[in-house]
């Protein structure tokens, strides 16, 4: 364990040496393909992609496809691209289409780009509440401005997706001059001023966000783990039911946005080291260790994801190794602990009976006397007639501290 433990500290010292290259500088763009609805797994993929961009000085093109999604991850992509302070492009590729919430991130954007085949608009929120409607329809308009300098007639145009569910298409909005014609991203590109790009697309990650984010998986997930925890609570002993609950029941407010990530992070750390503390003390195969280490695991990828590029520095990242090689040194010795306290203890019958020792005193059933039975004297008394002192003895029965003992039998040589 020492050798494991210098180990870890020579690692962590090695590591803080490590000198971090910068983002290759150079006129580029990061390329986001947003073509699946807009969600959460729509947000980290542009928050990705922001990052990305920052970390080169490069643009960001964002190339939509879709039908639309939820007005509030809509919302929060265009907040992160307006504070990020990119260039921004939208491309809506030949055939494609920026429906509802994706005609809503083209105007944040910025500079809108179509091919032919196209459309955009459509963008009347449901449920069509007035109170919803009036904040989309402000909200059109006010991007709408600053993408098109105040062009009146435009940011009509913008409010018609909400107030009217228009729909322009390709020949029309390049035609009033909403969007300009680029039939390959290439064309794009080359009006961003980009010579190079990188593109990134939906990986694991986002898949599993969209679907925490679903509405119908939410709410199941709220009522397992409401009903897991209730499970817990009437079981006779611990099963782990109330941690898996805890951990479905945060993951569901976190998929109807009613808890943040850092919260959502946070619960996951707290409900792995319940289940790493609960393989301690319980006794079992792996199964409550196996589930923690890997919750914990899960949100320290999950905060690190939503730590942008250019904050990370080799000192955090030999820290991190550091500690994960210090964690997992502390977990063997946590577990090798374990087992320890898991070990059957033995009651004094278990213990006793069937033991071998010598009278000291004489004894029978109904006078007590001291026999000397491992390495200990007691106080005993016969099952079968007396016993004079220096028999050998065996023990058959205990009763508190109290030895029932019988004159051994002579093993046959």
């Amino acid at each position: 364990m020492r050798v494991a433990l210098v180990l870890a500290l020579v690692v962590t010292a090695l590591a803080v040496l490590v000198i971090t290259e910068p983002a290759s500088a150079g006129e580029g763009a990061v390329v986001v393909v947003l073509d699946g609805p807009i969600d959460a797994g729509a947000e980290h993929l542009v928050l990705r992609g922001i990052e990305e961009a920052s970390s080169r000085g490069w643009a960001l093109v964002l190339e939509i496809n879709t039908y639309g999604g939820y007005l509030v991850s809509a919302d929060r992509i265009v907040e992160m691209i307006k504070s990020s302070g990119l260039e921004c492009a939208t491309w809506i590729p030949p055939g494609g289409k920026a429906v509802s919430a994706g005609a809503l991130i083209a105007l944040g954007c910025g500079k809108i780009y179509m091919g032919k085949g196209s459309v955009i608009g459509a963008a009347e929120p449901r449920p069509a509440d007035e109170k919803v409607v009036r904040y989309v329809e402000s909200r059109f308009a006010s991007l709408a401005e600053e993408a098109f300098g105040g062009d009146e007639e435009l940011v009509q145009i913008a409010r018609s997706f909400v107030t009217e569910n228009r729909v322009l298409t390709y020949e029309d909005a390049v035609g009033v001059g909403f969007a300009e014609p680029a039939e390959t991203l290439q064309q794009v590109l080359a009006g961003v001023g980009a010579g190079d790009h990188v593109t990134l697309r939906r990986g694991a990650v986002e898949d599993i966000l969209s679907v925490i984010t679903t509405p119908a998986v939410s709410a199941l997930m709220i009522n397992l783990g409401f009903f897991m925890i209730l499970a817990e609570i009437f079981q006779t002993g611990f099963q782990g039911y109330a941690v898996v609950g805890f951990v479905l029941l945060v993951l569901g407010l976190y998929g109807m946005y009613v808890v943040p990530a850092p919260l959502a992070i946070i619960a996951l750390l707290v409900a792995g080291a319940a289940l790493l503390a609960i393989e301690v003390f319980t006794p079992g195969f792996g199964v409550f260790g196996i589930s923690g280490a890997v919750l914990t695991a899960a949100a320290v990828a999950w905060a690190l994801a939503t730590q942008p590029p250019e904050t990370r520095s080799g000192a955090q990242i030999a820290l991190l190794v550091g500690l994960s090689m210090l964690g997992a040194l502390m977990g063997y010795i946590v577990y090798e602990a374990g087992k320890i306290r898991r070990l059957k203890k033995l009651t004094l019958s278990e213990a006793l009976v069937g033991k071998r020792g010598v009278a000291k005193t004489p004894l029978s059933e109904s006078r007590a006397g001291v026999v000397h039975v491992a390495k200990e004297d007691w106080t005993a008394y016969s099952v079968e007639g007396e016993i004079g002192a220096g028999e050998e003895v065996e023990v058959v029965k205990v009763d508190g501290l109290i030895l029932y003992v019988r004159k051994a039998k002579r093993t046959k040589s």
